[in-house]
């Protein structure tokens, strides 16, 4: 099984599921704060990274990526601080006022305050690309500045990896052939016992696929769940991209999985010029008998089986607009 299904640290001493760089200097906050404290955890990294030279984040999932949502709530407190020489009120750093000065221009000079200003040397943004997290990458890259580069997380489960990029390719990975056997199945169908599989060599591109593998961490034809999309074989690999979960929504006669959602979505905003933050998928229920067209047995809302755009109120809605506060991952006030 994969290191999170198994305690490791528990039962061998050996702290596997552990993710990269929990053990670095940066791993640890050098202040006592709650476990369960996650916002308090956010600020306390945020206020130490103002006062570093940040060239890369790092976040897998691109709503972690949220630093222009982040700063400007925390901006008042975070500034305080660094002048103070305080952290989450205590004084494990030295009082800076000459950053702390710098700090507030950038907030006399631009108003709204993005990661682009207070790190002017970053250069990658490492997290998903694909699926629903293609949604972020536009405000992303205007948030960080036109020169990062937005590098793809692999495409992986705890149980495994599937698909590890070896170049600059901005979606897909190469099929990580040495780690598992591999089987694919169309995603057309519903998976299933008696379903047929392909080898990494069959595969077509621009389809999609269920994931299937056996490795020796004890999983035998295990269906990760996961779907993947074929871009192109490179030197006999397939290159596959994360486009969603294989479960499908049922509703009004129509059984759609979320890449076939995310990729509808996709051509509407562009053909539109849109831009969106966040979006959801909300199926009411069905008809009752006698009930008006669109309306539940209980007068609920209008139900739909298509995606329902979420925009927060001023939010960005044509490609030349600013972008506004709202609880999206990458909102910027």
């Amino acid at each position: 099984m994969g290191a999170s299904q198994v305690g490791f640290g528990a039962k061998f001493g050996e702290p596997l599921s552990a993710e990269p760089g929990t053990g670095a200097p940066w791993g640890s906050l050098p202040v006592p704060v709650a476990a369960d404290a996650h916002l308090e955890k956010m600020y306390l990294r945020l206020r130490l990274a103002v006062e570093s030279d940040v060239r890369c984040v790092i976040g897998i999932n691109a709503a972690m990526v949220a630093l222009p949502y982040q700063l400007n709530p925390w901006w008042p407190r975070i500034v305080k601080e660094v002048r103070d020489g305080t952290l989450g009120g205590l004084p494990p750093t030295a009082p800076n006022p000459g950053r702390a000065r710098r700090l507030e221009e950038l907030a006399e000079r631009y108003g709204t305050v993005r990661p682009a200003h207070v790190w002017p040397n970053m250069r990658a943004l490492f997290c998903w690309t694909t699926g629903l997290a293609a949604l972020y990458l536009p405000c992303l890259r205007e948030e960080f500045g036109a020169a990062v580069t937005v590098l793809p997380a692999p495409v992986a489960a705890s149980e495994g990896p599937v698909g590890v990029a070896l170049d600059r390719h901005p979606s897909a990975g190469s099929l990580v052939v040495t780690a598992s056997v591999y089987e694919f199945a169309d995603a057309d169908a519903d998976l299933c016992a008696g379903s047929e599989t392909l080898a990494p060599h069959e595969l077509e591109p621009d389809r999609d696929y269920h994931v299937v593998f056996s490795h020796v961490g004890g999983l035998y034809r295990y269906a990760v769940g996961d779907v993947v999309r074929v871009v192109d074989h490179a030197d006999g690999v397939p290159r596959l991209e994360y486009t969603g979960r294989s479960t499908r929504s049922d509703h009004a006669g129509k059984r759609l999985r979320d890449a076939q959602v995310i990729r509808a979505l996709t051509a509407a905003l562009g053909v539109g010029g849109l831009e969106v933050r966040n979006a959801a998928c909300r199926l009411g229920p069905p008809p009752g008998p006698g009930s008006p067209p669109g309306r539940g047995p209980n007068r609920a809302p209008p139900p739909t089986s298509s995606p329902s755009l979420r925009t927060p109120p001023g939010a960005r809605t044509g490609p030349g607009a600013s972008p506004s506060a709202s609880t999206g991952p990458c909102a910027a006030s």
